[in-house]
């Protein structure tokens, strides 16, 4: 086999379509011709194309897999799910996510601890709340007891929980006591907080 024509595509000029003993084979990235020195006349055996072929998935996964992860954290999960959407291969998939650990751009247990800070900071809840997010975005329960065991040594719930409380009551001071009461009860449960601890903040207000 021989690659007979090497030609960008009409929709995307940085997309090149590959063609084989003058049929259309597969398409890739101008950067994916150039690093694996794809070339018109190069000869191709079959299990030279199939290795080709599973080398780009893997360079263009990669690639995919960074410009995700500069936009924003993924956790592990997640990243999978966005190429599995591209229909990577599982094999390939599986050897992108080591690559992305032994570099330390996937840790969900750091994903985790950003996740909580970036709560905390922004929009304040309790445990329960940020336990039920974060195995939301498959990470695993062990990791998740991990950073949540470091939240509680770092934050104090109750005072999170009496700070949101006493946020919420004033944008609920118009309303009756009873009303007002119930409403901050049913929010402050919705947040995350231990219903014990709420029952004990909603009758300040």
């Amino acid at each position: 086999m021989r690659i007979t024509k090497i030609e960008p595509q009409k929709r995307n000029k940085k997309r090149y379509s590959i063609w084989i003993d003058g049929d259309y084979s597969f398409s890739c990235g101008h950067a994916t011709v150039i690093d694996l020195g794809l070339a018109e006349g190069q000869k191709l055996s079959s299990s030279e194309l199939h290795a080709l072929l599973v080398d780009i998935q893997q360079k263009e996964a990669q690639d995919y897999s960074l410009a995700l992860l500069a936009r924003r954290p993924l956790s592990e999960s997640q990243l999978r799910e966005r190429l599995r959407s591209r229909r990577y291969a599982p094999g390939v998939i599986s050897s992108v996510i080591t690559y992305l650990r032994e570099i330390s751009l996937i840790d969900d247990l750091d994903y985790a601890r950003l996740w909580i800070r970036s709560r905390i900071k922004t929009n304040p809840r309790g445990a329960l709340l940020l336990k039920k997010e974060l195995r939301m975005k498959g990470i695993a329960p062990a990791t998740v007891e991990k950073a949540l065991e470091e939240f509680k040594a770092a934050y104090d719930e109750t005072e999170l929980l009496t700070r949101v409380a006493e946020s919420r009551a004033k944008r609920l001071a118009h309303l009756d006591r009873g009303v007002r009461r119930r409403r901050l009860f049913n929010y402050l449960l919705r947040r995350g907080f231990p219903i014990d601890e709420v029952r004990i903040v909603t009758r300040k207000y």
